[in-house]
């Protein structure tokens, strides 16, 4: 058991009363001087003490104060060790979705590209040659988005015609040695 004195006492001055305290037991006693409060808070300390001791439960107020921190860094710890925890179970969950989401990103974009895309285009086109005729007015409709797009992109396709072919531009200028 340890003794009781350990604890820290706290002199401060109120209203012209002196006031001492000890935080950890909760007691706090007041005097007109120091030595006033200091005896005050000794005799409510033994009478603390006497009622705690015919309860049984003296060993609750002898912790000293530097197994109290130690109680609190062990608390801190284990907060630490628990947000450690949640933030690692965070990620983990995180890089898991991010995981499958590429992996069926990717999938999909292997499905509409490649070998399987003109496979697709072909099966398609292959139904709609032996399907039944179409509709004139559904044809004309086809028709006339088929030329918006092409006058969309025509100005493109010529150019990049003109880049990879190896004709001569007619704004380019022949080259000279010199």
């Amino acid at each position: 058991m340890n003794n009781p004195d350990e604890f820290e006492i706290i002199l401060a001055q109120q209203n012209g009363k002196t006031v001492a305290r000890i935080p950890q037991l909760g007691l706090a006693a007041a005097g007109d001087d120091i030595a006033g409060a200091l005896a005050s808070l000794e005799t409510s300390k033994k009478k603390l003490m006497a009622e705690l001791e015919i309860a049984g439960l003296q060993e609750l107020v002898m912790t000293p104060p530097s197994q109290s921190r130690n109680r609190l860094s062990a608390t801190v710890v284990m907060f630490a060790i628990k947000s450690a925890i949640v933030a690692g179970v965070i990620i983990g969950t995180i890089s898991i979705t991010t995981s499958l989401i590429v992996d069926r990103v990717a999938e999909a974009s292997r499905a509409y590209s490649g070998g399987r895309f003109w496979t697709n285009l072909e099966t398609r086109l292959a139904s709609q040659a032996s399907s039944a005729e179409m509709p004139e007015a559904q044809k004309q409709k086809i028709l006339a988005d088929i030329r918006v797009v092409a006058d969309r992109w025509r100005p493109f396709v010529i150019e990049a015609t003109r880049i990879f072919s190896d004709t001569p531009k007619a704004t380019d200028k022949p080259k000279t040695n010199k």
